[in-house]
């Protein structure tokens, strides 16, 4: 009697085998069976049993190919992160550590919050200070205390975003830990995901977001100032506008330290204020959509004019021709070709901007020239709309052109 068929397994003689495709996501976890298939004895001639042998299989395949997908999806999210944030993985010993950092920072800020103040009050116990003594070290320790704290909180933020752009959703903290301040890595992530950017003009934004924490951190949108966007524009007139990604994998300041090393140009104008557009988008949508502040810090601000390099030894100076110039011209034509008087004259007058009376006057040398100049006569003068009448015209001139037959116009010299 045949056995029953057994999807994903092979009867031979009295055994099932089985005969399992692999999924190709997966198949380089089996270098055994470069066929792409598993194939192999089940030692077992039950069919509930090979059925369920199959089963086990496809559900350890199944398990691996989410996996492999998950670690997919991720290696492409960490090739969108900037050089700092890979840092940070490497530092903390992969993504796999986020959360654990998280807390861990958290655990932190917390002993740090409970132990501000201590310290003043331990010293009073000790010893007797003067009030002045006490306050002063108070004041101290509260600064370094919230110095600590506000460090802290950022390397949370950022740990709490990276942790979002890989799709993990860090826990909630705990009660009495103020972490409720945005900084600028999630106002961004709102931001592209409300107005509904490409991943092209996504990536775009988040370039200028890690530039901005690579000169100012993560600093909360509530406590931006003019004076920041200011100081980034002032800090991208030295970028250098090389795209090697030697340089670009850079931090920001380290990027402009090289670049003035090797004497690099820098980013037009044009680039530079795309920077401060992506900044002023943000604070806008911090005021009017998400509510995080109550004035646009950024509002209208615009940023610096192109730096231009100027050598006054590129600089060539135009200078008109002087008198003696202009009658060692004349002089020189009058005694050659007196006949391109006429190409100099209007050339003089155009270099020195001057008319021709005024070029006459200039010299001190005037005469005046009388011109014979011809205009249509009236058809009910002269019985023909054709024929022309004369007239004169007085002109001053250069001395030197009042020889000139000025193409036979002139009739007379006075």
């Amino acid at each position: 009697m045949s056995l029953p068929t057994v999807s994903g397994a092979q009867i031979r003689g009295s055994t099932y085998h089985l005969n399992l495709p692999i999924p190709k996501v997966i198949q380089s976890l089996y270098p055994k069976h470069k066929s792409g298939v598993m194939r192999g004895s089940l030692r077992t001639s039950d069919p509930k049993e090979a059925q369920s042998r199959v089963g086990e299989q496809r559900a350890i395949f199944d398990r691996q190919v989410k996996e492999a997908q998950r670690l997919a999806d991720r290696e492409r999210i960490l090739g969108t992160l900037g050089q700092e944030d890979r840092d940070l993985l490497a530092e903390i010993g992969g993504p796999e550590r986020l959360l654990d950092t998280i807390r861990e920072l958290r655990k932190e800020a917390a002993l740090t919050l409970a132990g501000m103040g201590s310290g003043a009050a331990l010293a009073t116990e000790i010893e007797s200070l003067p009030p002045h003594a006490l306050r002063t070290l108070a004041q101290r320790e509260e600064q370094e205390g919230q110095a600590a704290l506000r460090t802290l909180t950022a390397e949370t933020r950022r740990s709490k975003g990276v942790s979002r752009q890989l799709g993990k959703e860090p826990p909630a903290p705990p009660s009495g830990l103020d972490e409720g301040t945005v900084g600028i890595r999630e106002l961004a992530e709102k931001f592209t995901e409300a107005n509904g950017y490409t991943v092209q003009n996504k990536e775009s934004v988040l370039h200028t977001v890690r530039r901005w924490i690579e000169l100012h951190g993560d600093i909360p949108v509530e406590k931006w100032t003019r004076a920041h966007l200011d100081k980034f524009d002032e800090v991208l007139t030295k970028f250098p506008a090389s795209t090697a990604a030697s340089l670009r994998s850079l931090p920001l300041l380290k990027i402009i330290a090289k670049g003035q090393r090797e004497n690099l140009p820098t980013i037009s104008k044009k680039t530079r204020s795309r920077y401060s557009d992506h900044m002023k988008s943000l604070s806008k949508y911090a005021l009017n959509q998400a509510g995080l502040i109550s004035a646009d810090p950024f509002a209208g601000y615009k940023p610096r004019g192109e730096k231009v390099k100027f050598s006054a030894g590129s600089v060539k100076e135009t200078i008109p021709f002087t008198p003696a110039q202009v009658g060692k011209i004349l002089d020189h034509v009058e005694k050659t070709d007196n006949e391109i008087i006429d190409r100099w004259l209007p050339l003089l007058a155009a270099y020195t901007g001057a008319r021709r009376e005024e070029l006459g006057q200039l010299l001190g040398v005037v005469a005046e020239v009388v011109f014979e100049t011809s205009f249509p006569l009236p058809a009910e003068t002269s019985g023909d709309a054709l024929n022309l009448g004369l007239a004169e015209r007085v002109e001053a001139v250069h001395e030197g052109d009042a020889d000139v037959n000025f193409g036979g116009l002139a009739v007379g010299v006075s």
